[in-house]
């Protein structure tokens, strides 16, 4: 009984984790490397699950096409929105960054509307008017009279970017999945993730930072961690809940990142979190549980 809210609750917390080792790892060596070599990690601890487990080598493929589907979600979620998300991290921090992505419901209906031609209910523009109210108590600032923003423009526009490659992601996900299983799922959009930054890396010619981060022993501790509870156990459990309750309340559950990631920030980063972003944070997050009530 409520095994996927269960699931949902344990994938906020593996999305805090991973968050914040990312953030710190990306630090030392960069946000590209980072990327890379967490879904390389992710796709160790998954292979080694899977042959432990089951005795498997390779996700099975569907045959009824919508394999493709989920490789697009992952080549989208993973490669494009991770990478613009990651370098965000960077730039504003995962605190900031991650309450941006608390726009991935709203905008996951909306894009529903607009591609799908599902009906965007008056509550689903509630909810994202909510959110972004709450987003921009966060971002804004009052500054000799005028409004200002708190935090540079290219990390938001970043974190944004991320936020609509994660919402794509979700849809295409949904429309691949099925009864497909989680690992085998995730295993195939993290391949998908590879796809593109492999080629990305020859072209820009970064491969010598890869191997440099890959000997900073702190920052692969930190990047272990983060492959551990966010490409492997964390996308596993969040493609488990959908499969055991509704996509809305996933959705809710999981947008207490926000909120959840507070507390370890204040500690780790000593971040200076005042009340009106901790305020603006409960808004946004009350946004996400409108549109599914």
């Amino acid at each position: 009984m409520y095994t996927g809210e269960i699931a949902a609750l344990i994938t906020t917390i593996c999305w805090m984790v991973s968050a914040l080792s990312f953030e710190t790892s990306g630090n030392r060596i960069g946000s590209l490397p980072v990327n890379l070599i967490r879904l390389v990690m992710g796709l160790l601890f998954m292979e080694i699950f899977m042959i432990l487990s089951r005795g498997i080598w390779m996700p099975s493929l569907a045959p009824d096409g919508t394999f493709w589907y989920i490789f697009a979600s992952g080549f989208i979620g993973f490669f494009i929105g991770d990478m613009l998300l990651f370098r965000s991290y960077i730039e504003i921090g995962s605190r900031v960054a991650l309450l941006i992505l608390s726009f991935v419901p709203p905008i996951t209906a909306f894009l529903e509307w607009l591609v799908m031609g599902q009906v965007l209910s008056l509550q689903g523009w509630i909810s994202m008017i909510v959110v972004l109210t709450g987003v921009l108590l966060v971002l804004l600032k009052k500054e000799a009279n005028t409004v200002v923003l708190k935090h540079p423009v290219r990390g938001i526009l970043l974190a944004l970017g991320g936020t609509i490659g994660q919402s794509t992601g979700m849809i295409l996900s949904r429309m691949g999945m099925g009864s497909s299983d989680p690992i085998q799922a995730t295993q195939i959009r993290a391949f998908a993730g590879l796809c593109g930054f492999i080629p990305l890396f020859f072209i820009l010619k970064i491969w010598p930072k890869v191997f440099k981060g890959m000997k900073d022993g702190t920052a692969m501790a930190q990047l272990s961690l983060g492959a551990l509870f966010g490409p492997f156990i964390g996308v596993a459990l969040m493609l488990y809940a959908m499969q055991h309750t509704t996509a809305g309340i996933v959705s809710i559950i999981t947008a207490l990142v926000p909120i959840v990631v507070i507390p370890p920030s204040l500690i780790l980063f000593k971040d200076r979190i005042t009340l009106r972003e901790v305020i603006g944070s409960f808004i946004a997050v009350g946004g996400v549980v409108i549109l599914f009530l």
